[in-house]
C-alpha cells in the first residue's frame, strides 16, 4: 500500500531518480578532480618556466599570437622583441668578454634531441595554419611554373603591361 505513494523511498521511480542524481554527482566530482589536476599541472609548468626565466633563459612565446593581432601591434611587439634580443646578445657578449665564463644552460630535458621531441616538433610544424597556407601557395606556384601555356600567358601579360606603360 505504501509503495503506491509518490513520495515513498522504496518506489522504483524514486530509486531510479536517486541513482541518477548519485551518478551525476560522481561525474561532477570526477570533473572537478580532473580540473584540479590540470590546474596543478599548469601551475607546475608556469613555475618551471618562471624558474627558467629567472635563470636567464628566454621564454618561448606563443607563436600564433601575431595572427590574431593587428599589423601595427604586431610590428611594435616584433620591434620590442628585436630590441630585447639585441640587448641580450650585447649583455652576453659583455659577460663573456669580462671573463664571466659560459652562460647558464637549460636543463637537459629542455634541449634534448630525442625522437619524441623531433616528432613533437614535426607535429607542431605541420599543425600550424600558416605552414598549410604556405604549402598551398607553393603547390600553386609549382603547378603554374610546370604549365608552359600559363607561363606564356604570364610573360605576355607582363610584356604587354610594360609596353602599355611605355606608350603612355
Amino acid at each position: 500500500l505504501c509503495v503506491q505513494k509518490t513520495w515513498h523511498p522504496g518506489r522504483i521511480q524514486n530509486l531510479e531518480e536517486v541513482w541518477k542524481r548519485q551518478q551525476d554527482a560522481a561525474k561532477e566530482e570526477q570533473k572537478l578532480k580532473e580540473y584540479a589536476k590540470q590546474l596543478q599541472e599548469e601551475r607546475a609548468r608556469e613555475e618551471l618556466a618562471s624558474v627558467a626565466e629567472a635563470a636567464g633563459h628566454k621564454i618561448k612565446a606563443d607563436r600564433l599570437d601575431w595572427m590574431y593581432q593587428g599589423g601595427l601591434v604586431a610590428r611594435q611587439e616584433a620591434d620590442q622583441r628585436l630590441a630585447a634580443a639585441e640587448a641580450t646578445v650585447a649583455a652576453n657578449a659583455a659577460a663573456t668578454a669580462a671573463g664571466g665564463g659560459e652562460a647558464p644552460r637549460l636543463p637537459a630535458f629542455y634541449s634534448e634531441d630525442t625522437p619524441a621531441s623531433a616528432n613533437e616538433m614535426w607535429q607542431r610544424l605541420h599543425a600550424d595554419p600558416l605552414f598549410a597556407i604556405k604549402q598551398q601557395e607553393l603547390a600553386a606556384r609549382k603547378n603554374i611554373v610546370a604549365n608552359p601555356v600559363k607561363m606564356l600567358e604570364i610573360k605576355q601579360q607582363v610584356g604587354g603591361g610594360v609596353a602599355a606603360q611605355g606608350c603612355a
